[in-house]
């Protein structure tokens, strides 16, 4: 059964309900729960029988699957949803889903692909003049370009960002243009600028009441605590971070909160705490295939080991993580994991090969 609108609109369906209460259960955090109410919805689903519902629904279930790091999965109903929504020339579908596509790419360090993909997403959501969906593609090309260190192109996109969503009032696009602007500044090296834009993404993040952003946010406030020193407080702040990101089941981000961990931790000179959770970041993030993260992870794992003397080790590790590098292009990246090399090079006595890893760190550096 089903009621109907005048405006021709199915306000009830079993399939329409479950829907609802799983973008609840998200928001509020309890991801386990919508992903049980996402499966029960593809049946529901498939029992009403509508081609386009199913698509739907296993679009929202893929969702879900990607922040928990299950992208094999997700990939699979993303593709099925897809080949429907082109095969009827469906914009907003394709629209919707190749974002999940790039959302997969992204997780994956397959950055070329992502961009494809989200420049189509941005270009459907302007024909198809969906603020919402043009401020959320914005975010995703921002973001490739920041992982570039293309800083300029990164805070364009920000920035145009932040004005799509105050003209609607979205305060959870407004949150997240915020806390990537601060990404920027923070590289930029102008923290308290970095710290004013985290601490609006962080009030924005309350009254909306998103456990993810709230984590967010904690996390982009600790760096400033770390990088001024005050490593007890960034440890607070990271671990609060990590806590909900486990309540949400989103190894994806709760990866990042254990690198920034690991790093803290060796500051407050306990490296066995701090080389765990690198061990432990670095485990997940390959079991996933975030190539970006686990770089990082190795790099540090690397230090950790020249420190200790285990110039085998530390040469495994940084050799890994300079060819994620180079292949996936992480510059800014690049010139840390290069400087690592040098590093390790000069320990072992191979002196004109440190010297070369160093010059090339430093022309990258610009």
């Amino acid at each position: 059964m089903a009621i109907v609108r005048g405006d021709g609109d199915i306000v009830y369906h079993p399939w329409r309900v479950l829907l609802q209460q799983a973008k609840v259960c998200r928001l509020i955090g309890d991801w386990s729960r919508a992903e049980k109410l996402l499966q029960d919805n593809i049946e529901k689903a498939y029992l009403y029988g509508d081609p386009k519902i199913i698509a739907s629904a296993q679009s929202q279930l893929a969702n879900i699957l990607i922040n928990k790091g299950q992208h094999r999965e997700a990939y699979e109903l993303v593709n099925r949803a897809l080949v429907y929504y082109r095969e009827r020339g469906d914009k907003e579908g394709i629209a919707s889903t190749v974002n999940l596509l790039g959302n997969i790419y992204y997780h994956r360090s397959e950055f070329d692909r992502a961009m494809e993909c989200y420049q189509e997403y941005l270009r459907l959501s302007e024909e198809l003049q969906v603020g919402g969906d043009v401020g959320l593609a914005l975010t995703h090309i921002g973001l490739l370009h920041y992982e570039r260190a293309e800083y300029e192109q990164a805070m364009a996109c920000f920035r145009r960002q932040f004005q799509v969503a105050e003209r609607r009032q979205d305060l959870k696009q407004m949150l997240m243009a915020l806390g990537n602007m601060g990404n920027v500044y923070l590289d930029l090296g102008q923290d308290d600028r970095a710290l004013y834009h985290y601490q609006e993404s962080y009030k924005y993040a309350q009254i909306v009441g998103d456990k993810q952003a709230i984590a967010f946010s904690l996390g982009n406030i600790a760096i400033i605590h770390e990088r001024r020193g005050d490593y007890m407080s960034a440890r607070d702040g990271f671990i609060r971070q990590l806590r909900i990101y486990e309540e949400l089941g989103d190894q994806v981000h709760g990866c990042e909160s254990m690198v920034n961990l690991g790093m803290v931790y060796a500051n407050l000179g306990d490296q066995e705490r701090s080389d765990d959770y690198f061990r432990k970041q670095v485990e997940i993030s390959r079991s996933y295939g975030d190539r970006s993260v686990l770089s990082f992870g190795l790099y540090n794992l690397s230090r950790s080991a020249l420190l200790r003397g285990d110039l085998s080790s530390s040469q495994q590790y940084i050799e890994e993580a300079v060819a994620i590098a180079r292949e996936i292009k992480l510059n800014y990246y690049l010139c840390g994991y290069l400087n690592q090399m040098a590093r390790l090079r000069l320990a072992q006595g191979r002196i004109s090969e440190a010297a070369s890893s160093a010059r090339e760190a430093l022309d990258r550096a610009g």
